[in-house]
């Protein structure tokens, strides 16, 4: 409610500290009731305003941290693909290691198995010269056998 024409509205102290009355016209109280709504609506405005560019900061900086995670996402996805076509890469290269050693080995067990054969014939052949000589009665010359006798 405002005041009538020059009533007192309460006492105020001044720089000093002694009490004074106020006196305000109803004008001057309109006036003034004016200004402080004035600045409560520019207050409330520049609440809103900084609450706005909060929000969109927030916004802003939400999108950037799922666009980095996006990139991340992809980086840890490329680092992953890269990693099994190298174990691919490895496991084919074992594989074909494995695929030449087991061909030199079946080689070489070929290589023995041969050499095993061609020891026993050689051995086979010596057993059955040395059978051979051993049930053949000695052969001696002629000569020497006439010799003997006289």
């Amino acid at each position: 409610m405002p005041p009538k024409n020059n009533q007192t509205i309460g006492g105020t102290q001044n720089d000093s500290g002694i009490e004074m009355e106020d006196t305000v016209s109803t004008a001057d109280y309109i006036h003034i009731k004016g200004q402080v709504e004035n600045i409560k609506q520019k207050r409330n405005a520049k609440r809103e305003s900084q609450e706005a560019s909060l929000k969109a900061a927030a916004r802003e900086l939400h999108a950037r941290i799922e666009e980095q995670g996006a990139v991340r996402s992809k980086e840890i996805e490329m680092a992953q693909s890269q990693r099994v076509t190298s174990l691919t890469r490895a496991m084919e290269k074992r594989y074909e290691l494995e695929k030449a050693i087991a061909a030199k080995l079946e080689e070489s067990q070929r290589e023995f198995a041969n050499l095993t054969n061609l020891i026993e014939s050689v051995y086979d052949g010596r057993l059955e010269e040395l059978r051979k000589a051993t049930l053949a009665p000695p052969q001696v010359p002629h000569d020497e056998r006439v010799e003997h006798d006289s």
